[in-house]
C-alpha cells in the first residue's frame, strides 16, 4: 500500500484507541492486513521478479517523496487529533515498510533472521496490483483512505 493509506490507517487506529500500548501492536499489524488487499504503490511498476529497493529512476523516487508529503499533508490535516496513540499508530504502520524497503539499510535488516522472517512472512501474502490491476489497487486504497477521514471525523 502507499505511505499515505498505511499512514492513515494507523492513525485512525491511534485516534479511535486513545491507547499507544494498544494502537502501535494494532497499527502493525494491520501494515501485514491491508497489505492483503489488491493495493497500487510505486512496485506496481515493476515485473514482479524485479526486487531491487533503489529507486529504478527519477519517477520512482518522486512517485515515494510525493507519497510522503500527502501522508504529511493529512496528518497536519488532523493535527486536531494529534496525541501519542495517533502518531505512533501512524508510525508503526509503516515501520515494516521502513525497515525492508529503504535501500539504505534494508539489506542489513534481510540479514537479521527475525527481520528475514517478517520480510518473508510480508512478502508471502502481499498483493500488489500490476497491469489492468492497477485502477482496482487504486479504489481499494481510495474507499480504505476515506473510510479512515470518516472515521476520525465522527470521532
Amino acid at each position: 500500500m502507499l505511505i499515505t493509506a498505511h499512514t492513515v490507517i494507523g492513525f485512525t487506529i491511534g485516534v479511535v484507541s486513545g491507547n499507544p500500548y494498544v494502537a502501535a501492536p494494532l497499527a502493525f499489524a494491520s501494515h501485514y492486513l491491508f497489505d492483503g488487499l489488491p493495493h497500487f504503490e510505486v512496485s506496481s511498476f515493476r515485473k514482479p521478479e524485479e526486487r531491487e529497493l533503489k529507486p529504478k529512476n527519477l519517477f520512482e523516487a518522486l512517485f515515494v517523496f510525493a507519497d510522503l508529503v500527502l501522508a504529511a499533508v493529512i496528518l497536519f490535516l488532523f493535527r486536531a487529533h494529534w496525541s501519542e496513540a495517533s502518531l505512533l499508530g501512524s508510525l508503526f504502520a509503516v515501520l515494516p515498510d521502513f525497515l525492508d524497503n529503504v535501500f539504505l539499510w534494508s539489506g542489513f535488516f534481510h540479514r537479521l533472521p527475525l527481520f528475514d522472517r517478517l520480510y518473508s512472512f510480508h512478502k508471502s501474502f502481499h498483493w500488489t496490483a500490476r497491469g489492468k490491476d492497477i485502477f482496482l489497487g487504486m479504489v481499494v486504497q481510495l474507499f480504505v483512505i476515506l473510510g479512515c477521514i470518516l472515521i476520525i471525523l465522527a470521532v
